[in-house]
């Protein structure tokens, strides 16, 4: 990457596996068995490219413990402009673009019709990833 310039993509650090992989010159196709589930993605296109759209959609992350599991548990989900979180049973929605130190919890009041919009598919995100098997 260029010295000074900042990429926005959003990155999980679960890509930490793939970017060394690639730098490693590991072909992650070959490394990984087709029966293991995978959510990383190299960072090298990143560094190459600093204004590259970002790969990912969403970033996901939760407080998974072996008792409750993701589905009970505590977690939280972003695009590029919002977040989604659920914190001790509590929904929380932020506009990061205006609020990025998140103070203000979209729910507290009446959601515009671009908030809905991405709330939904925040939401709906979560949904999926909870319906699936590992």
């Amino acid at each position: 990457m260029p010295q000074g310039e900042t990429s926005y993509a959003l990155v999980n650090s679960t890509d930490l596996y793939a970017t060394i992989l690639d730098m490693a010159g590991v072909d992650i196709n070959e490394a990984v068995p087709d029966n293991v589930t995978l959510d990383s993605v190299s960072l090298m296109p990143y560094l190459a490219d600093p204004g590259r759209e970002s790969i990912r959609e969403f970033i996901y992350a939760d407080a998974f413990t072996t008792d409750l599991g993701v589905k009970s548990g505590e977690y939280a989900i972003r695009g590029d402009r919002y977040k989604y979180l659920v914190d001790q049973g509590v929904e929380l929605f932020f506009d990061l673009e205006v609020d990025p130190y998140e103070h203000a919890n979209l729910l507290d009041g009446e959601l515009s019709t671009a908030e809905r919009a991405a709330f939904d598919q925040l939401k709906s995100e979560v949904e999926a990833l909870h319906a699936t098997e590992l």
